[in-house]
């Protein structure tokens, strides 16, 4: 099969997407992913090469031509709930990862990917435009050291450099059987997958929230409801929809 029709295959068997679209340049996939998904329903867009891709707070996305798996799934909204979706997909993301062969994927919160060294695997992009849910992921996969930006390459990773053998369409199949269960999984089954592959329990970070920052050791995560962290004043409960961590620890 082309790697089109195994993707297709994949979205069909997982009830996932009615569309898929495989490109060799876009702009960014999750403008392409909405502008096909207004078209003609669900669709899966993956790009070899994303000419002004984007990570989350608008940073710029730097990725060279057919290293990675860039890729974004338009959804309807009716069809997900955009208050649990990201750490849904953070799941689905650090199980796809696994399933490939790294051993331990963990996830540094809110939805970033890294191996057990700390270094970035993958990020999530979550936008709601009109009535979809543009699930983005970028994941690392052919990279060698020197394809990385210079000031990137002691806290960035792939899993060709970690010794996983993978194409980025075999991760894709990955990821669209594990983004299928996660947004299934009851919650409870969420945060047992979050727990057990939390980055940022207990370690010292500052959140920001509310125009006040909260330094301290984080205690628990769990990112449908809330961050435990124990500051010199005590425990501090933040609710984790509206905190973001400290731009500056935010790689």
């Amino acid at each position: 099969m082309t790697d089109a029709e195994r993707l297709r295959h994949a979205c069909q068997e997982n009830a996932l997407a009615d569309h898929v679209a495989i490109l060799d340049e876009v702009g960014s996939t999750q403008d392409a992913a909405f502008d096909l998904a207004r078209e003609r329903g669900p669709t899966l867009v993956l790009a070899r090469h994303q000419a002004a891709g984007r990570g989350r707070r608008g940073r710029p996305w730097h990725e060279r031509p057919g290293l990675g798996l860039a890729c974004t799934l338009a959804l309807p909204t009716d069809r997900v709930d955009p208050v649990e979706i990201s750490p849904r997909v953070a799941v689905a993301c650090a199980l796809a990862i696994e399933r490939a062969g790294l051993p331990h994927a963990r996830i540094k919160w809110p939805n970033d990917i890294l191996d057990e060294a700390g270094r970035k695997l993958a990020g999530v992009l979550i936008e709601i435009r009109d009535a979809w849910a543009l699930i983005g992921t970028g994941i690392n996969v052919l990279h060698q050291s020197e394809d990385f930006a210079e000031e990137l390459r002691d806290r960035s990773v792939s899993l060709a450099m970690r010794g996983v053998r993978v194409t980025p369409i075999d991760l894709a199949e990955h990821l669209v059987a594990e983004l299928r269960r996660a947004l299934d999984e009851p919650p409870e089954r969420i945060l047992a997958a979050w727990r057990a592959r939390d980055a940022l329990l207990e370690t010292h970070q500052t959140f920001s929230i509310s125009n006040r920052s909260v330094t301290g050791v984080v205690e628990s995560i769990d990112p449908f409801r809330e961050i435990l962290v124990r500051t010199a004043d005590g425990p501090k409960h933040l609710d984790a929809r509206l905190a973001s961590l400290d731009s500056t620890q935010d790689a």
